[in-house]
């Protein structure tokens, strides 16, 4: 097909030609032109008039434009003959315009007919001039072949028109500026292709449009700069290809969309700098994919999609810096693994199972943070998260430690990556408490990880790693949480000291140790001066009224490395409460 010609030329030659097995009394031809008015091809065709078609179609009911030049084609020459108004519907039983070229200053028209024959054809015409006009009709019952057709006017108008239920296609034609009307369009069944259809600038609408029993193919298509529009269209359980498809600057709406049951793919798709709104849609159960699409400054809207039983898929998309809105969305899963988030992502879903920023780079801002309703989210991975931007998340309205803690497939090391990520961005947004809290589960999956390394080598090795292990989950982690709780560190003191306190008691009652300067021997005396030496070994004093005997040594020794650490420990923690 020749569909880069800007201009055009006809030459009318009166005398008889065959033309493809087809007599003809007169014909034309008609140069096609470049820009720089160079000729790219010439077709030759045969003229039929409109009483020629009429009276055609007064003999068998048929029309064949097969290789004719048509001028000023309108359907409503043979409606007034047979006296029927605008709205009637005309029966044809059999219509074909294989190769035709039609030309018209208004209309070519084909509206309100419909056709009894089980084929359609206008494979390879071209439109040189007019709006193409099959609304309202009913075509062929099972094949509607309009592929390798050339729309020179660019407006097509296929609105409220029924297609048969094997095969319909588009495939490979060719449309330039103008309108695009598929509205309320019904594909029963079948193939509804528009693969490699380049639908040129202009408005393409397919609002309403019924694919519900049809099988969607718009692979390698492209789109103009005009508004691109499947609002509340209804799609079944067929595979909807829109894979390598180019979107223009105008806005791309499959807002309201019933995506019925199938997968819907749009991987290596681009989009330039439109909307891309799929808010509202309904996938009853499936995948949306966007895998190695590009996105060029977009503002993408899936907010209030109901896609509970589905996932929607980013991965390895290149985003630009568009924008992400899945507010109160509903979806199995959302994964933006491997891409590189550059602008602002509300995440602020009604109930998302799994949220999937693995590998990702965040250079803005993400929303997790509930406002005035709360936000489900069961899972969320941010393991190998580059973040340089700022997530807003609750960590206790998140749940974030069930969000974490609820990966399966998630190590402790790995684990222990993303509270460490979570940590430092809560520390970047001034968010502390929720910094102390990711810190501790950071370096407690970071202890597991370590003695569960551990286990892979000799039994020697692991017993030393349980060692300090444990010691360090008393010292560090029961006793003051990893020096994010002052006061939990005075309770440790507290609980240490009467320990220690009533160690010295049963040592003194037991005869295995003793101290001596006790006033007497009678149990008060005893207690009170063991909490009393308690209290000045505890605290380091010693005023050397009291002297350990026995193994009271060894718990004086003890009771004093332990009250110089939890001080020192306490120091820490309450300074670093302080100081932020």
């Amino acid at each position: 097909m020749y569909y880069s010609f800007v201009r055009y030329s006809i030459q009318y030659f009166k005398k008889e030609t065959v033309i493809e097995k087809r007599a003809f009394k007169s014909y034309v031809e008609i140069s096609l032109q470049d820009e720089f008015d160079q000729q790219i091809t010439i077709l030759k065709r045969g003229v039929v008039s409109l009483d020629n078609i009429v009276e055609q179609f007064n003999n068998d009911r048929t029309i064949n434009l097969d290789y004719c030049y048509v001028k000023d084609f309108n359907i409503r020459a043979i409606q007034d003959l047979n006296k029927s108004t605008d709205t009637d519907k005309l029966t044809v039983k059999m219509l074909s315009a294989r190769s035709a070229v039609f030309e018209s200053n208004s209309y070519i028209n084909f509206s309100n007919i419909i056709i009894e024959h089980d084929k359609l054809s206008f494979k390879g015409a071209y439109v040189l001039k007019g709006q193409f006009n099959f609304k309202n009709s009913i075509l062929a019952k099972d094949i509607n072949d309009f592929s390798d057709m050339v729309f020179n006017s660019g407006s097509a108008d296929f609105s409220n028109t029924q297609f048969g239920a094997i095969s319909n296609s588009f495939k490979n034609s060719f449309f330039k500026a103008g309108f695009k009307d598929f509205q309320y369009a019904n594909f029963m069944s079948g193939e509804a292709n528009f693969t490699n259809v380049s639908f040129g600038d202009g408005d393409v609408s397919f609002i309403n449009s019924n694919f519900k029993d049809a099988k969607p193919i718009f692979k390698v298509a492209s789109f103009g700069n005009g508004k691109v529009d499947f609002h509340y269209a209804h799609f079944g359980n067929k595979i909807i290809s829109f894979e390598r498809v180019d979107f223009g600057k105008g806005t791309v709406d499959f807002s309201k969309v019933d995506f019925g049951s199938g997968k819907i793919n749009f991987n290596r798709s681009t989009f330039l700098k439109g909307d891309v709104r799929f808010n509202g849609i309904e996938i009853e159960s499936g995948k949306i994919t966007f895998k190695r699409a590009r996105f060029i400054d977009n503002y993408i809207n899936f907010s209030e999609s109901n896609c509970a039983n589905s996932v929607i898929v980013f991965q390895t998309a290149f985003l630009g810096h568009s924008s992400f809105n899945f507010n109160q969305c509903t979806t199995q899963e959302i994964s933006f693994k491997l891409c590189h988030l550059n602008a602002y992502v509300d995440f602020r879903v009604k109930k998302v199972e799994k949220i999937d920023l693995g590998g990702s780079v965040v250079r803005d801002l993400l929303d997790f943070t509930p406002y005035d309703r709360e936000v489900c989210i069961e899972n969320l991975n941010i393991n190998g998260m580059r973040l340089i931007g700022k997530v807003f998340l609750d960590w206790d309205k998140n749940k974030v430690k069930s969000l974490i803690g609820n990966q399966l497939y998630s190590d402790n090391i790995q684990k222990a990556y993303q509270y460490r990520i979570l940590k430092e961005n809560f520390h970047n947004v001034g968010e502390y408490k929720a910094e102390d809290k990711a810190y501790i589960s950071f370096k407690r999956h970071e202890s597991k990880s370590i003695l569960e390394n551990a286990k892979q080598k000799s039994s020697i090795f692991y017993l030393l790693s349980s060692f300090s292990y444990y010691f360090k989950d008393l010292l560090l982690d029961k006793a003051g949480l990893y020096a994010t709780s002052p006061i939990r560190v005075l309770w440790s003191m507290l609980v240490t000291y009467v320990f220690f306190s009533l160690l010295l008691i049963i040592t003194s009652l037991t005869h295995i140790g003793d101290l001596t300067g006790i006033s007497s021997h009678s149990l008060s005396s005893i207690i009170g001066d063991s909490f009393y030496f308690s209290i000045i070994t505890y605290l380091t004093v010693g005023y050397g009224d009291f002297c350990p005997l026995g193994i009271d040594k060894w718990i004086a020794g003890l009771e004093g490395f332990t009250g110089v650490f939890l001080m020192s420990y306490f120091t820490v923690a309450f300074v670093r409460k302080i100081l932020r």
